[in-house]
């Protein structure tokens, strides 16, 4: 891939649908790739130059084959986005990436924390590569203008 893509990281198909589809609608002299695990996106981007990244918090380890609607190998890794963003603070990639999740809360019974506090330490660790999130609802549009906003910030 060239700089002039962007890569879409995330496990479940309906959602890589729908923000392919926005994309294409709103940023089409870009170029779209995909990845559907920690394993495959990091490959990606270590191989590649992108002018964005939509980063999923959640994916599983690994890819493996498609069940309906996602792509999973059984081993879910919980803040995923989190570890891809250390991946590349280690490696010194600065290319911008916009956290894109449907979960407002990650971790289970009395360890939870929210997106905005997870988003709010990469922002603050990670300022060059972390621009911000948006909550992604099948049911609505409303995460629209908010990515638009993000993205029009990065590709500036």
């Amino acid at each position: 891939m060239n700089n002039n893509s962007i890569l879409i990281a995330d496990d479940q198909l309906e959602k890589q649908r729908s923000l392919k589809n926005f994309l294409e609608n709103n940023f089409n002299e870009y170029t779209l790739d995909s990845s559907y695990s920690f394993r495959s996106t990091r490959e990606k981007i270590i191989k590649n130059k992108y002018s964005l990244i939509l980063l999923d918090m959640t994916m599983p380890s690994s890819d493996s084959k498609t069940h309906s609607d996602f792509v999973s190998d059984g081993k879910g890794r919980a803040l995923a986005g989190s570890d891809i963003i250390q991946t590349m603070h280690y490696r010194m990639m600065d290319t911008p990436v916009i956290i894109v999740t449907q979960f407002d809360v990650f971790g289970r019974h009395n360890q939870l924390t929210s997106i905005e506090e997870i988003t709010s330490e990469l922002l603050s660790n990670y300022p060059s590569i972390v621009k911000g999130f948006v909550l992604w609802d099948y049911q609505s549009d409303n995460w629209n203008n908010i990515l638009l906003n993000l993205i029009n910030g990065c590709l500036k």
